[in-house]
């Protein structure tokens, strides 16, 4: 079983663990146990077997990262930290030699976050110099892995980010000029929405700009479809995901704005239906 962390917009975390959870029984049922380890400020830890962990940024919506936890251990100077990191099998996880460190130091003796990154660095140096990835295995072109050294009153905690660019961009293109991540658009609708059938509803926002929230609720069940980080890793770790019936199944979803530019640049969808004025005037 492995630890994951599923990081979130603070004040979400509750109902993060609500979509887990009703999500995961659909998706793993009780072939594969999940426990919530612990619900705090900034997201949700839980433990699960790897491929169940990693294959949640294929469907959950409202967070922002998930790291793989993978070394807890004291650690309270430099040439400690050097040895820790140089000891672990990066070639278990890894088909690249570029890495980010980043760094954050809570109540701990080491605080200088560029030489706890520096350091870092070093010590994967030398693993990589006697450990080298395969030619045929090497990704050269893979954008850098970003590994978390968090550091809390000297208890070293190394985590992966599995999901690359941060989950909540799902949308490309024309964003409008105030909109709403995505994220919280999704945490938004399961506040208001819970896990409940709408079929005889009609979803309307009177002011919809690019249409990030009917966007999310027409594919709050959906598959996320971008690449993520732990793609790039040494096996084939996507499992096969079908897309969740969709439980809300509203009668239509439509939108009102009032600036027609932003309708003519907002992509909406044929299953979105947009219209221009204000909503507030309507007869």
């Amino acid at each position: 079983m492995n630890k994951f962390y599923l990081n979130c917009p603070i004040g979400l975390e509750k109902l993060l663990a609500t979509e887990l959870q009703y999500k995961w029984v659909h998706y793993y049922g009780e072939k594969h146990p999940m426990e919530v380890l612990s619900i705090d400020k900034g997201g949700v830890e839980i433990q699960c077997e790897m491929l169940q962990g990693l294959n949640l940024n294929r469907f959950l919506k409202i967070p922002t990262r998930i790291l793989l936890r993978i070394k807890s251990q004291k650690c309270r100077d430099l040439p400690k930290l050097y040895n820790i990191i140089k000891k672990i099998e990066w070639k278990s996880y890894l088909r690249q030699y570029n890495v980010n460190f980043m760094v954050s130091c809570s109540k701990s003796r080491l605080m200088h976050t560029g030489k706890i990154a520096n350091t870092a660095q070093d010590a994967i140096d030398f693993y990589f110099k006697a450990n080298k990835i395969p030619e045929k295995k090497l990704l050269s072109t893979a954008p850098p892995q970003n590994i978390y050294l968090r550091l809390q009153e000297d208890l070293l905690e190394i985590s992966l980010d599995t999901s690359g660019e941060l989950l909540h961009k799902r949308s490309s293109g024309f964003r409008g000029k105030a909109g709403i991540r995505e994220n919280y658009a999704a945490a938004l609708l399961l506040a208001l929405l819970s896990f409940k059938s709408y079929a005889s509803y009609t979803l309307i926002d009177p002011m919809c700009g690019s249409g990030t929230i009917l966007k999310e609720a027409r594919d709050f069940f959906k598959l996320n479809h971008r690449v993520f980080a732990y793609q790039n890793w040494t096996q084939d770790l996507d499992l096969q995901l079908t897309d969740l019936d969709n439980l809300w199944n509203f009668q239509a979803i439509k939108g009102y704005e009032i600036d027609p530019e932003v309708i003519e640049l907002a992509d909406y969808g044929a299953d979105i239906e947009v219209s221009t004025g204000n909503f507030f005037k309507l007869a």
